[in-house]
């Protein structure tokens, strides 16, 4: 065949892209950047990734036929769909992913003496002494009755100037406000600027971002939003992930599409604010251990086979512009270091959050997430471990499964026989997401529909006749 561009026109969207032929409909959506359910990771094998196609487009094999449930003309599997010609693509509201409800908010169970490591100074009176070392440049600045001291572990990083000629801080700079970072002085600003510093937070997960955004003057949150990991277009889990980031180009592209989100995240929440970019000038990002790989340009390949052995098992400060986050030119983008294999720095944020290390009683806490990690705490004694949640709730493996998108059924309640839903956007329910998932067996448990194991009980055994009815064969055993 031969290779020529195509258009390909996408509605609901309204979007037109061009694509070379022989390329997959989910490569088109993928260009026109509009991410869909693709949990296998273009695998073929889920049957989630459904559209509607008109015009040249390959028939579709035994194999995909068999695993596309919608009867409707024109239903194809985007990921196996080559395009040939012009073509017209349909995207179903249950395949696209728009995630509309993700928890941004939650109170954690300490008060904090908060002391964040970036903060400003105002230069108006300044009391100055200083100590130079052979590898150690300390200042010590006193405004009032205030005192910080400032160690300089690295004295190569101040500027020259400012090294050989300090009273240059009474000079030029006498009225003005410094930066001050952990390691060196990040910048001068005109003025009394001190009151206005901030930090972003990022929740880097499998599927989704969630974004907060912190007066490090006040120690509050001031912000926050959420969005897709667009990652998702090339599988829901991990490993898929690791697949693509050992191909050529993958862990790049991966590592751009996470820093966009986030920038955008940024963005969106300043705008709201009406706050000025450059005065945020320190990030934090936590997530499962593949997600920190990438985020900071490590090949997480190592994760991906026995013994699961993470490469980069170290926390991580560089600049934030490095991985695609705005704000201040110097502000600087924090990675904590992961616990091991897939326990990453989010599972660290949670037991900061709760303070479990400090902790005498004995407490199990539990992340349920794509990548689902629990931490045991007794005694000061901590043990973490993880396990793949993510299909087990709304993965390519539950026939009814989709994300937490709207018509989801979050919430199922079973009395006098008969079972009400709860969905999403009180929208008509198109299947279940992982809270949904959890409340039906518990729901079915306490009905004894199904017993400890997760089985499904034989009618006989159901006590209330009206659930009893509600069993039926099917193709593995019964629903």
């Amino acid at each position: 065949m031969v290779k020529q561009s195509v258009r390909v026109f996408i509605e609901p969207d309204g979007k037109e892209v061009w694509v070379v032929s022989g390329s997959t409909v989910a490569e088109a959506l993928f260009a026109a950047s509009i991410p869909i359910t693709m949990p296998c990771g273009v695998g073929g094998r889920c049957g989630k990734c459904i559209v509607f196609v008109e015009g040249g487009v390959t028939p579709p094999d035994a194999d995909e036929r068999g695993r596309i449930r919608s009867k409707k003309k024109g239903a194809r599997l985007a990921c196996r769909a080559r395009i040939t010609g012009d073509c017209r693509v349909t995207i179903p509201a249950a395949t696209r992913v728009s995630i509309q409800k993700i928890e941004t908010r939650g109170k954690v169970s300490h008060a904090y003496k908060f002391e964040p490591s970036i903060f400003k100074l105002y230069l108006g009176r300044v009391d100055r002494r200083y100590r130079r070392g052979l590898e150690t440049l300390e200042r010590t600045y006193a405004i009032g009755s205030r005192e910080i001291a400032v160690e300089m572990t690295n004295p190569n990083l101040l500027d020259d100037d400012l090294r050989n000629d300090p009273a240059y801080l009474l000079g030029e700079h006498a009225g003005s406000t410094v930066v001050v970072g952990r390691r060196d002085i990040m910048a001068f600003e005109a003025g009394d600027t001190s009151r206005r510093c901030y930090g972003a937070a990022f929740d880097v997960g499998t599927n989704t971002i969630v974004a907060s955004l912190v007066d490090l003057v006040r120690g509050k949150e001031v912000g926050s939003a959420s969005t897709v990991n667009p990652q998702v277009s090339h599988g829901d889990d991990v490993i898929s992930r690791i697949r693509l980031a050992k191909s050529a180009g993958g862990l790049d592209l991966m590592r751009h599409e996470v820093g966009n989100a986030m920038n955008g995240l940024l963005d969106a929440m300043l705008k709201k604010l009406g706050i000025d970019g450059r005065l945020v000038y320190a990030c934090t990002a936590v997530g499962n251990t593949v997600m920190q790989h990438i985020l900071v340009g490590v090949s997480p390949e190592g994760l991906g086979r026995a013994p699961y052995r993470a490469r980069l098992m170290s926390a991580v400060e560089t600049v934030a512009s490095r991985a695609g986050v705005g704000g201040h030119h110097s502000c600087r983008l924090f990675v904590p270091a992961p616990i091991g294999g897939f326990v990453g720095g989010d599972m660290v944020a949670l037991i900061i959050s709760h303070s479990l290390h400090r902790r005498k009683d004995t407490v199990l806490a539990i992340d349920i997430g794509t990548n689902g990690e629990l931490v045991l705490a007794a005694n000061g004694d901590l043990a973490a471990c993880s396990t793949a949640a993510g299909p087990a709730f709304e993965g390519e493996r539950i026939s009814s499964g989709v994300r937490a998108t709207e018509g989801a059924i979050e919430r199922v309640r079973i009395a006098d026989g008969r079972i009400t839903l709860r969905t999403i956007g009180d929208k008509p329910p198109i299947g279940l997401c992982g809270s949904g998932v959890i409340s039906c067996v518990a729901e079915l448990l306490r009905k004894r529909v199904i017993d400890p194991s997760g089985r499904i009980r034989p009618p006989r055994d159901i006590k209330d006749p009206r659930l009893a009815r509600r069993v039926v064969p099917g193709p593995g055993g019964r629903e």
